[in-house]
C-alpha cells in the first residue's frame, strides 16, 4: 500500500500498488482457498529466501525477532481483485474495498476469482523478499532454437509452403454445410490452379506484436532465375507438369511425387472395373495406358486421351515447352524503414538483361549483386519463352484526321481566350 500525496483530500490514505512480474495458476471448477493458496506459493516460493535451519531459531537475532512472517505458513494472502488490481471484484465501488480476502480453508469457495493480488505481509516483502528472482528463468532449449528461426533468413519457398499449408478453422469460424444444414468444423487450403505469365509475389512485410502492427524486418532469399513454383499447384495441374518431367527423364517414374491414381482417375464408361495403375516400361517409363483406361478419363484431368494438357495456356515463343514451369526474377520493389513511414526503391532489368536501381528522379547501372535483396517487398517475376508481341495491344485502326484534332484544339483555345 503507498501512501497518497494529497491523502487530506483522499478518501483514503493510501493505494494499492501492483509490483513484481504476474504469474498464472490453474485451478478447477470449485476449488477451495487452501489450494489457491498452495498453486500461488508454487509459483512465489522461489520470490522469498528460504528459513533458517532451526539451529539457529534459538539464538537472538533482532533481525528474525522483528520478522513476524517467519512463523506464518504463507507470507501473504490473497485478495481478490479485478483485471487493474485497483479495487475488489466483489464489493460494490461505494465500499473502497481493495480487495475481499481468500479464506486458507478447505472449504470450497463459492466463486472462482479470476484475478488476484498477492499481499504480502510488510515485514516478509523487506526481509525475505527477493526482487532479483522475478527474472530470473530457466530456458527451454527451444527458446533460443526460436530466437534463431526469427533472425535467421528463410527461402521463398517456405513462404508459398505456408501460403498454401492447410489450417484448421476454429469454433469462431465454422464452415456452413449446405448438405446437413449445419455449422461443421472445417479444414482451409488456398490452392493455385493457373499461374500467370507475370507472377507477383507480395511478401507479408507485416506482423502483430504485443497488440500493435510492426514492420517485420525478415530476410527472404528468393531466386533470380529458374523459381518453379510447381509445388504450390493444385493438384491436377502439378501432376501434369510431374508426368511431362517423367515423360523426359528429369524425374524418376517411381517418385513419391507422381500420383498415378490421378492420372487414371474417372467413370468407368465400359466395364466398370477400378482403375489401375499403368505399368512400368523400358527406361522407368511408366507405359502408354491402354484404350480402356483411355476411355476413363474424364476431360478435365491430367490427360484428355493420351495427351497431357496444358492449363495455363500461355503465349509462347515457338518451339518453348508449354508444360514446363520457369520464372525468372525481372524487378523487385523495396521498402526501407518502419511500418508508418520509410523509403521505396526499385531494382528493374531491362532487355540487354542489365540491372539499374531507381531512387526518386535517379536512375543508375548496378551489377546483380550489389542489389539490395534484404528489403525486397515485392518480387516481379515473368514466365521465360514468354511472346510479347502476342500480348501487345493491336494499334491499328482508323487512320487520325489531322484537320479534325487541330480544330477541336482551336476551339478549346476559343473558350480561354478574350479581347480586351
Amino acid at each position: 500500500m503507498e501512501r497518497q500525496e494529497a491523502y487530506l483530500l483522499s478518501a483514503q490514505k493510501t493505494r494499492p500498488l501492483l509490483f513484481g512480474l504476474p504469474v498464472m495458476v490453474q485451478c478447477g471448477a470449485e476449488v477451495s482457498g487452501a489450494e489457491l493458496y498452495r498453486a500461488v506459493w508454487t509459483q512465489v516460493a522461489r520470490l522469498v529466501s528460504p528459513l533458517p535451519p532451526a539451529s539457529e531459531l534459538g539464538l537472538a537475532n533482532h533481525a528474525q525477532d522483528c520478522d513476524d512472517s517467519l512463523g506464518y505458513k504463507y507470507p501473504f494472502v490473497l485478495k481478490c481483485v479485478n483485471k487493474t488490481g485497483s479495487a475488489c471484484s466483489h464489493c460494490a465501488w461505494y465500499r473502497f474495498c481493495r480487495g475481499c480476502v481468500v479464506s486458507c480453508s478447505d472449504a470450497p469457495l463459492p466463486v472462482t476469482p479470476a484475478y488476484l493480488a498477492i499481499d504480502w505481509d510488510p515485514t516478509a516483502l523487506h526481509l525475505r523478499y527477493l526482487g532479483g528472482q522475478e527474472k530470473v528463468c530457466l530456458e527451454d532449449p527451444s527458446v533460443p532454437l526460436m530466437r534463431q528461426r526469427q533472425t535467421e533468413p528463410i527461402d521463398l519457398n517456405s513462404c508459398l509452403q505456408a501460403f498454401t499449408r492447410e489450417e484448421a478453422l476454429g469454433e469462431q469460424e465454422k464452415y456452413y454445410c449446405s448438405k446437413c444444414k449445419t455449422h461443421q468444423l472445417a479444414l482451409k487450403k488456398l490452392q493455385i490452379w493457373r499461374l500467370p505469365p507475370i507472377l507477383i509475389v507480395h511478401l507479408k512485410r507485416f506482423q502483430s506484436v504485443g497488440g500493435r502492427w510492426v514492420k517485420s524486418q525478415k530476410v527472404v532469399n528468393f531466386p533470380f532465375k529458374d523459381f518453379d513454383p510447381t509445388d504450390y499447384l493444385a493438384s491436377v495441374p502439378r501432376q501434369t507438369v510431374l508426368h511431362h518431367r517423367a515423360e523426359l527423364g528429369e524425374l524418376s517414374a517411381d517418385s513419391p511425387e507422381l500420383d498415378w491414381d490421378v492420372l487414371s482417375s474417372g467413370d468407368s464408361t465400359s466395364s466398370g472395373a477400378a482403375s489401375t495403375t499403368p505399368s512400368t516400361g523400358a527406361g522407368g517409363l511408366r507405359a502408354p495406358l491402354s484404350a480402356g483406361q483411355r476411355g476413363r478419363i474424364r476431360n478435365g484431368s491430367v490427360m484428355y486421351g493420351d495427351v497431357l494438357q496444358d492449363f495455363h495456356q500461355q503465349r509462347l515463343k515457338a518451339g518453348r515447352d508449354p508444360l514446363l514451369l520457369r520464372y525468372r526474377l525481372y524487378a523487385l520493389s523495396c521498402h526501407t524503414g518502419i511500418m508508418g513511414g520509410g523509403h521505396y526503391v526499385c531494382y528493374a532489368q531491362n532487355d540487354a538483361g542489365k540491372w539499374f536501381f531507381y531512387n526518386d528522379s535517379s536512375c543508375k547501372e548496378v551489377p546483380e549483386s550489389q542489389i539490395d535483396t534484404n528489403s525486397a517487398y515485392i518480387l516481379f517475376y515473368e514466365r521465360d519463352g514468354i511472346d510479347y508481341d502476342s500480348y501487345m495491344p493491336k494499334v491499328t485502326g482508323k487512320p487520325v484526321n489531322k484537320e479534325e484534332v487541330q480544330q477541336e484544339y482551336e476551339n478549346e483555345f476559343k473558350k480561354v481566350c478574350s479581347v480586351m
